[in-house]
């Protein structure tokens, strides 16, 4: 009988194991990040044979049974011929460090298993996951039964023995059990990664066409209106006044549709262009430079409170452009006049700046849809300046936490990753 069960299950662990592993650093990662080499997989499948080898579920007379094969046939299945290789270079050269009477049945029943492979492997090519499943496990008994028929000539008198052979086959059992159960897992992995990628994929085609609706909607009228001006100019007799007020309305029109389009246009760039160290304390104080007139004609007061000092990496123009569109919001926000609270510190390694206004507020049902694409609060918003503000954080590293309810304001907080001192330069 095999040692324990014990021992079967620590070569299964080493196994699957790195299958864990693997589903964090490959397999849950964006596609470009990291691609899976041919090497990669033969090293890590040949450092698992070793594993395997050093707890072998039984150990007779220079035997050692153990699920190294699993390594290999996984290792060719999965990587291909040259990683099948290098895992048997690296299995085979630590049975030859051990030494014992097995080594040369080892050498010889991998070198079958790869010829089996390759007789195989034309069948089973570019077929999905059960096919591979099978193939795992015709090589898996392929690989048991050389094991059995080379040692059946080096031990004839102990392999005619019948507790002998009840044991070659409960070792069959146990690693064609073995090799279903790996080759499952990493067909079930394979196959959600797949899912995911196919969702994502869903998911952008259906933002794209949410965005192509709403830029055709959002363009359409104010051509629709410039278009209907034109034809009014037409007419025979216009007073030059009405002429000229038509021109004004018409010009209008299209700087919005302008506006619209290169709103739209910046939200196709959202990485940064020019990174660089940037004191929020300043970058502050320029926006609130440049917001207090607007908020002034609308009779908002602007108050600022900058307490901590803290430096963020990004693009100037982008980070100033996110905090004007949070503060223009806030003003619009208050058609009847009010206070916009801009406040700046520094809470851990994060920089915190905070945007409260006295504004009608916004429902949970709004709010939820708060930074979507051309969703906005009011008639002669498109949404894209709150998506840009969110976008922009995002890319920072950072994360903008909104809250609100009807008739007592709204509040932003962005929170920030702020950048060593050593790093931070002053200006």
């Amino acid at each position: 009988m095999i040692n324990s069960l014990k021992d079967w299950m620590t070569n299964l662990m080493f196994l699957t194991l790195p299958l864990f592993l693997a589903q964090v650093l490959w397999l849950d990662r964006p596609r470009q990040s990291y691609r899976m080499r041919w090497w990669h997989m033969g090293l890590a499948a040949g450092i698992i044979g070793i594993l395997c080898m050093s707890s072998p579920l039984l150990l007779y007379q220079g035997l050692i049974l153990d699920l190294r094969q699993v390594a290999l046939i996984i290792s060719l299945l999965y990587a291909g011929t040259r990683a099948g290789l290098l895992t048997a270079t690296i299995i085979l050269g630590y049975r030859i460090y051990l030494g014992g009477a097995g080594t040369a049945g080892s050498i010889l029943s991998f070198i079958l298993i790869l010829a089996a492979y390759h007789l195989l492997v034309r069948r089973y090519r570019g077929r999905g996951g059960c096919p591979r499943m099978v193939c795992a496990i015709i090589l898996s008994l392929w690989g048991v039964g050389c094991v059995e028929l080379i040692f059946l000539l080096i031990y004839e008198p102990v392999f005619h023995n019948p507790a002998t052979q009840l044991l070659m086959l409960e070792f069959a059992l146990l690693q064609s059990l073995s090799v279903w159960a790996v080759t499952y897992c990493i067909e079930l992995m394979l196959r959600n990664r797949e899912l995911r990628g196919a969702i994502e994929e869903t998911r952008k085609l259906k933002l794209v066409s949410e965005l192509a609706a709403s830029v055709s909607h959002e363009v359409r009228n104010p051509l629709t209106v410039t278009r209907g001006f034109i034809q009014f100019m037409r007419r025979p007799g216009l007073p030059e006044e009405k002429r000229q007020a038509y021109i004004d309305l018409a010009l209008e029109e299209l700087d919005r549709a302008e506006h619209i389009i290169s709103e739209f246009l910046s939200l196709s760039k959202p990485q940064m262009d020019r990174i660089e160290t940037l004191l929020v304390s300043q970058e502050i104080r320029y926006v609130t430079d440049i917001i207090s007139p607007y908020a002034s004609m609308n009779q908002v007061a602007v108050l600022v409170d900058l307490s901590g000092n803290c430096s963020v990496s990004g693009d100037r123009d982008r980070f100033r452009q996110c905090l004007l569109n949070l503060a223009k919001n806030a003003v619009e926000a208050m058609p009847h006049g009010g206070s916009l609270h801009i406040t700046a510190s520094r809470t851990g390694a994060h920089a915190q700046i905070i945007m409260r206004d006295t504004g009608i507020g916004m429902t949970p049902v709004q709010l939820e849809q708060l930074g979507t694409p051309y969703y906005s609060t009011t008639d002669k918003g498109t949404g894209l300046g709150t998506m840009f503000a969110y976008n922009v954080v995002r890319t920072m590293g950072g994360r903008i936490h909104a809250e609100s309810s009807p008739g007592s304001g709204t509040r932003f907080t962005l929170t920030i990753p702020c950048v060593p001192a050593a790093h931070s330069s002053s200006r």
